[in-house]
């Protein structure tokens, strides 16, 4: 028998952590084999961050087999213009067979102990959230508020039931009542039943120009993302691989006379909340940049839009939302050696978005995927 330990997970340990990962989440990526291995060799081994000294973990118990694992992510963010290191928390599982506070604690401390300077978690369950905080981890209260944009307001409440529920026949008629209900309203002339109309020049963008955008509109914080073209495409592919929330399309916003306003990176799905993953652009101009995302988002038939608020352009995505709400079943915990990340956080100057969390990570049924444009 051996001790009970924490260590390094290598390439040779795909198959246990496929195992642990089967017997956690049976349905995920499908319930498919093949698929969770690939999924899982992508997401742990093949990104182009590894790092040896920020691996992801494995718990081994007394008999030296794998009954605890956490997936560790690094990515590089740069803080008032100097670079520092980022990890991502992702994958928290702990065999059922085998679940103890030991085990827990170990991966969390190990997690948290490492070399980096700033740590991100977003864990799904109540027991993980008090784990990370005993941990050391603080809640980001600003980037654990997401806004809501009604846009087919009738459709979205029966589309809101069947998520709370397993869909029905009552519910899946109730859809096209819904639908009915909102066409009528919106020919009645209510007014938060009209669709947003179009003002500005909206062109798609690729891959090479929608990272162009986020290095623009993100060079006024205090706390970014640094990415290069390698590793924004492999980031463009996993989001693609989400393919259950729809597909993903970003487009920038124009003035007429080519002045470029902001973009959106958001999935278009049907007859479902659309999730958002970045909205930016010039002070003064978010408005607009939200208005063109409904109305594309409206033609591509959604009932609503969600994404993380930015506190810092806060006063102007309330403004143009519907509701905001607080994210209270993944909010975001964040822990840094250095205040000054902390504070950045704690004031809104972090540029932090889906892309930079736990979210992005997870595996929404999805294989990730190469190749095409976002």
């Amino acid at each position: 028998m051996t001790q009970k330990r924490i260590r390094a997970a290598v390439d040779a340990d795909l198959p246990a952590i496929a195992a642990l990962h089967a017997r956690i989440y049976p349905s995920g990526v499908g319930g498919s084999q093949e698929r969770r291995l690939s999924y899982l060799n992508n997401l742990l081994f093949q990104h182009p961050w590894r790092d040896e000294r920020l691996p992801s973990l494995l718990f081994e118990d007394a008999t030296g087999k794998v009954s605890g694992f956490l997936g560790v992510m690094p990515r590089p963010m740069l803080l008032n213009r100097e670079p520092i290191q980022m990890v991502i928390s992702h994958n928290f599982m702990l065999d059922p067979e085998h679940r103890s506070s030991l085990g827990s604690v170990s991966l969390a401390k190990a997690f948290f102990s490492g070399p980096q300077t700033f740590s991100v978690c977003q864990p799904a369950d109540e027991t993980s959230r008090k784990l990370w905080r005993a941990c050391g981890a603080g809640l980001a209260r600003l980037y654990s508020l997401t806004w809501i944009r009604l846009l087919r307001p009738t459709a979205y409440v029966v589309d809101r039931l069947q998520n709370r529920a397993d869909p029905t026949k009552l519910l899946s008629f109730g859809s096209y009542i819904a639908n009915l209900f909102d066409c009528g309203a919106r020919y009645a002339g209510l007014r938060v039943f009209q669709p947003p109309v179009q003002q500005h020049v909206c062109e798609e963008l690729n891959a090479e120009n929608l990272l162009e955008c986020i290095q623009e509109f993100s060079s006024n914080r205090t706390l970014r993302p640094i990415y290069t073209e390698n590793t924004f495409q492999w980031i463009l592919n996993a989001l693609r691989g989400k393919r259950r929330l729809g597909k993903l399309i970003g487009r920038q916003v124009r003035k007429d006379d080519g002045q470029r306003l902001g973009y959106y990176l958001y999935y278009a799905n049907p007859n479902k909340m659309s999730q958002v993953l970045h909205v930016s652009g010039r002070t003064g101009n978010i408005g607009k940049i939200l208005q063109e995302l409904a109305y594309d988002a409206w033609t591509n038939g959604a009932v609503a839009l969600s994404g993380w608020l930015d506190p810092y352009n806060a006063e102007e995505m309330a403004t143009h939302s519907s509701y905001l709400k607080y994210d209270y079943q993944t909010p975001l915990l964040i822990q840094s050696t250095d205040p000054t990340v902390e504070l950045a956080v704690g004031s809104g100057r972090a540029f932090l978005t889906p892309l930079e969390g736990e979210w992005s990570l997870w595996s929404h049924e999805g294989v990730i995927k190469s190749g095409g444009g976002p």
